[in-house]
């Protein structure tokens, strides 16, 4: 099952024409690792809402979680008819539209994920930083 609701409700709330403000508060890529640590009762303050696991076991001893870089909501939507996985997980699963964190680069993502912390919280926000103590961009 696809939430066509919610994938319509954040794509209509946009800073700026074709820019989707990311759901900081719920339906953020930045989410993913909360959400993972409550299926394990853990202390998580930002999992998605209880919604997104209607009718689907969250009872599990394990999860796996596949991040397939640049591949937004739009790939997903011209894809799952051509690709018979994308199609079964569609049909046979519950698919949620996320909107991205910011800045939306590999670096930034990969970090988030990796820490569960939101990119203004973890500071890696591209691929160069200034270090004072090293003479500038590294």
């Amino acid at each position: 099952m696809i939430d066509e609701n919610l994938a319509r409700d954040l794509a209509a709330d946009e800073l700026a024409p074709g820019f989707v403000r990311p759901a900081w508060e719920d339906y953020c890529f930045a989410n993913v690792p909360d959400t993972v640590l409550s299926l394990f009762g853990g202390d998580a303050p930002r999992p998605f809402p209880a919604s997104v696991f209607d009718g689907v076991t969250t009872g599990v001893e394990n999860v796996v979680v596949v991040l397939v870089d640049g591949f937004g909501w739009n790939f997903f939507e011209r894809a799952r008819g051509d690709h018979p996985f994308l199609g079964r997980l569609s049909e046979r699963g519950r698919v949620t539209p996320l909107t991205s964190i910011f800045p939306s680069e590999t670096a930034a993502a990969v970090s988030t994920i990796h820490t569960g912390r939101q990119p203004a919280a973890h500071a890696v926000l591209g691929w160069n930083a200034h270090v004072e103590a090293l003479g500038g961009f590294v």
